[in-house]
Order: C-alpha cells, then structure tokens, then sequence
C-alpha cells in the first residue's frame, strides 16, 4: 500500500488522498520468468451469498508498478516485482457539493480504462481471480478477495483494518 495526498489550491481542488495496491509477483523456480503477465481473467461480486460474475468486467493484463508495460521482460529466480493491482480514491463532491454513494472506489489497473466500466469497485465483496504466466511456465491462478466497506478513512490503518480488506486464497 502507498499513499499520496495531493493540494493543488490555484486551482480550486482540495486535499485528495488515494490508496495503491500492489501484489508482489515473486519467482520461486530455478531459472528467470521471461515474459511475465498478470492477467485478471475474472471478477465476481458477492450476491445473496454466492458469488456471481461481474458482466461489465473486462478480461485484461494489469500493470506493472511504475510503468504502462503489462509485460515484464524477466523475474529471475528468488526476486519479485510488484504488479498494480489498483487505487483507492475519494470521488470529489459534485458542483453542488454532494458526494455520491460510491464516493469511495477501488479501480482496478487494468491495461486500459473500459468505456463499459467494470473496473471500478464500489463498496462490497468481490473475488478477482489472477493468472500470473510467462513464457516459459505455466500460469498460477490466484483469488484476491476484496471487501469494501465503501467508507473513507486518512489513517492507513483504519483503512485497511474497517474500509478495505485484502486476502489471498488458493
């Protein structure tokens, strides 16, 4: 998790914090990953007690840390590489001052920006299902579970203990 906050005053725009998330890629084989990608095959949203898959989500690579690449070259053997997986943000308020339900939302960094949305995440709990592959191994399927409250908070801690939950499955 990185935090940033940003005032630009001159402009008229207040105080904004967002929240990066990041998943640490790491190479546990003998030899270097070449061509390494995360691609998020699917996202599901709780419903009822079942999780049903998101229509509006687009299939895509995400990216990789401080960088537009959704491939990285090489991962050698013991050494990681953190992979975007998104940001947490603070909608503004409208011209009226009113700040929408889902103020609070996790986009997902995905390769582009969809025009159907799907990406953003509101407050609920989802499952994103991961394959993490190179050219030279076999993809690792990963479930990240995310729990938004969709609910703000400037103290990190309170933000990942009450507002947003990560955990890995499988």
């Amino acid at each position: 998790v990185e935090s940033r906050r940003r005032t630009t005053t001159e402009t008229g725009f207040e105080d904004i914090q967002v929240y990066f998330i990041r998943v640490w890629v790491c190479n546990r084989g003998k030899t270097s990953a070449e061509g390494v990608q995360v691609y998020a095959a699917t996202l599901r949203r709780s419903s009822g007690g079942r999780f049903l898959d998101v229509p509006e989500f687009p299939p895509m690579n995400l990216r990789w840390s401080h960088s537009d690449a959704v491939i990285t070259d090489a991962i050698p053997p013991g050494m990681g590489k953190h992979c975007d997986l998104g940001s947490i943000g603070k909608r503004a308020p409208n011209e009226t001052g009113v700040t929408a339900d889902n103020a609070v939302l996790l986009t997902l960094s995905l390769k582009s920006a969809p025009f159907i949305g799907g990406h953003e995440l509101t407050a609920g709990v989802y499952e994103l299902v991961l394959q993490v592959g190179a050219t030279n191994s076999r993809p690792i399927v990963k479930t990240i579970r995310i729990t938004l409250s969709g609910r703000w908070s400037v103290d990190v801690n309170a933000m990942f203990t009450q507002h947003a939950q990560f955990s890995l499955g499988n």
